[in-house]
């Protein structure tokens, strides 16, 4: 395929510190490639050699065939020669200057009538209107964001890089804007590498997550399938994997495991290659709560279990239960209320089995 970002390098800092990346993405498309993982894992250190901000040691980067970097050949092109998009954590707005100027100082080589036409475009998509004589001290964080954003993309960049662009906004505006977000993006139809370290952000905006972990890439693939069948342990707990239990497998039969867990058993897809010692991974929000008959339900894994803890996260009631082995729950607050589900009370689990993940222990 021609139409692709291929980056294959190695950075170093000094003696011990290295980052190694190796990513291959389709570019005449719109998609978001999400780099993923835990604070000082390399990933604003990949966007950056991505961009043309840093140089790397080692390898190559090419753009539709197009290199951008090659250790061998010395070749090094900057940000401008890539033609791509940037946008830092703290949006970079210069103070001075007013909504639409911040938005048009890319264009200083556009003839005056094409840049201004440009910039009343971008204020429009971007529902800046009226704002345009502001200055960025004089706006909201959210306006502060849109703002930055259109200031990149009024270039009509090839590639957009977004170095957590939601993080320097408090928490009920990140929530408000991880959704405006991606909906704004998607107007553009480019493709976007984005980085992150919010799980939230990363499952409403990625189509494609790349999880990095102490320099390297530890898992990449679609979005739904890294969260819930992450390849091992460390990226079971990196991607918020709380119910991660020992397991052992009893038997195996027409593709389905039966496996113990602490003084319970589980039914779950058979894990491959075939194995007796597993980690069983359960995502708390595939785990069902029921009062009374579970005659009729689905799941196979029907669990009694003892309430230990009921937690409050904002929507949200995390729910610790001992079901022979320690198994969280997420519910909403109303289906708590339902439930009346108070500490010491007997309650059910369901669980679907494809929801059980088996981990293959060494």
């Amino acid at each position: 395929m021609n139409a692709e970002l291929v980056a294959r390098f190695v950075k170093r800092f000094g003696d011990k510190v290295v980052v190694e990346t190796d990513l291959r993405r389709p570019t005449d498309r719109f998609s978001i490639t999400v780099l993923f993982g835990p604070s000082g894992c390399g990933k604003t250190t990949t966007l950056r050699c991505l961009a043309g901000l840093e140089r790397p040691e080692e390898g190559r980067i090419t753009f539709e065939k197009k290199p951008w970097f090659d250790s061998q050949q010395r070749v090094f092109m900057t940000p401008q020669q890539r033609e791509i998009g940037y946008l830092f954590q703290d949006y970079a707005l210069f103070p001075h200057l007013t909504v639409a100027q911040n938005t048009a100082y890319g264009l200083r080589s556009v003839p005056s009538n094409e840049r201004w036409r440009r910039v009343a475009e971008m204020l429009d998509l971007f529902q800046l209107g009226g704002l345009e004589n502001r200055y960025p001290h004089q706006v909201s964080g959210g306006e502060q964001q849109r703002i930055a954003l259109a200031r990149v993309m009024v270039r009509r960049p090839r590639l957009l890089l977004l170095d957590e662009p939601l993080s320097a906004l408090d928490a009920p505006t990140r929530g408000q804007l991880r959704t405006e977000l991606r909906r704004l993006l998607v107007e553009f139809g480019i493709p976007v590498v984005l980085v992150t370290h919010d799980r939230k952000e990363a499952m409403t905006l990625a189509d494609h997550l790349i999880v990095l972990d102490r320099g390297r890439v530890r898992q990449q693939g679609a979005v739904e399938e890294v969260f819930s069948r992450p390849a091992d342990v460390e990226v079971a707990r990196i991607v918020g994997m709380v119910n991660v239990q020992p397991g052992r497998v009893v038997k195996t039969e027409d593709g389905l495991a039966t496996v113990a867990v602490g003084n319970t058993q589980l039914l779950a897809l058979a894990p491959t290659p075939s194995a007796k010692h597993v980690h069983v991974c359960i995502q708390p929000e595939d785990v069902i709560l029921q009062k009374g008959s579970t005659d009729h339900a689905s799941p196979r894994n029907r669990l009694a279990g003892v309430v230990s803890t009921l937690t409050p996260e904002g929507p949200l009631v995390r729910v610790a239960l001992d079901c022979g082995f320690p198994l969280v729950a997420l519910v909403t607050r109303p289906a708590c209320e339902e439930l009346e589900l108070r500490e010491g009370e007997i309650i059910t689990a369901l669980v679907k089995s494809p929801s059980v993940h088996l981990i293959v222990r060494c």
